[in-house]
């Protein structure tokens, strides 16, 4: 894993990093209200998500037809 990537990427998006960092800290040793904390937890997500599709760590091969979207119809085309 290349980590030197994933410090770049956290440090080319400094606004979403603190965004992250200050509401995962929140949730963990804070108790914020109910309704906020499903708020903020929504928001973890969906930071969540951005740098996941933003690192993309996995390697997915273009020749792979269920990452292409491709799905056989019949089994014996899975082996």
């Amino acid at each position: 894993m290349n980590y030197k990537a994933l410090l770049d990427e956290l440090i080319a998006t400094p606004l979403l990093t603190s965004l992250f960092i200050v509401d995962f800290a929140i949730l963990t040793f804070h108790r914020p209200p109910a309704f906020f904390s499903i708020l903020m937890l929504g928001g973890l997500v969906a930071l969540a998500m951005y740098f996941g599709q933003k690192f993309a760590i996995f390697d997915i091969k273009k020749g792979n037809p269920i990452a292409s979207g491709e799905v056989p119809s019949d089994s014996a085309e899975l082996r």
